[in-house]
């Protein structure tokens, strides 16, 4: 028996067991990284979700401050300040989400889009120039302003108040004032 060739065939052998055990560990990866995104996207969804619960049917007055033409009292402000705050912490996961590169462009314009209608009026823009932006990362603050630059004041909630004030309310029911 020739032990050289027993040596190498034992060599040959245990490097294409290392280039399984590469190829296997690079598919177990890949599937990691899509289990990954597909967690950030969900949780992206849920959380989208609880902004418009909270803002719509949980409290929509917290909605209607976007509009409402009268000043906000003390507490609407608080209201809407801590909406806000929330809302715009999303957005700050979802931007270091987009430059670790968990999301694409497609999705981040879509959140980003979302900034200009929160930000998107004389009220929240003032609340986001004053103390909004204090507590959130420098550079997604210079992202967020440049976006509100680049962006007028958004017409969403006065469509929105002009959609509601057409709505006929329909009769009201008998024993109901």
């Amino acid at each position: 028996m020739n032990w050289d060739a027993v040596g190498a065939m034992g060599e040959i052998l245990g490097a294409v067991v290392v280039v399984f055990s590469l190829l296997y560990l690079a598919i177990q990866v890949r599937q990691a990284n899509a289990l990954a995104r597909g967690q950030t996207h969900q949780r992206m969804v849920e959380e989208a979700q609880h902004e418009v619960y909270k803002g719509f049917v949980e409290d929509p007055a917290i909605f209607q401050s976007f509009y409402k033409p009268e000043p906000l009292t003390e507490q609407e402000w608080i209201r809407l300040s801590g909406w806000l705050l929330a809302a715009m912490r999303q957005r700050e996961f979802e931007w270091f989400q987009k430059q670790g590169g968990n999301i694409d462009e497609e999705l981040w314009d879509a959140y980003r889009k979302v900034i200009t209608i929160h930000l998107g009026t004389q009220r929240t823009r003032k609340w986001w120039e004053t103390n909004g932006r204090l507590p959130f990362d420098r550079e997604f603050c210079a992202m967020v302003t440049q976006l509100l630059d680049e962006h007028g004041e958004t017409s969403y909630f006065g469509d929105f108040q002009n959609l509601v004030s057409d709505c006929d309310p329909g009769p009201v029911p008998d024993g109901v004032a």
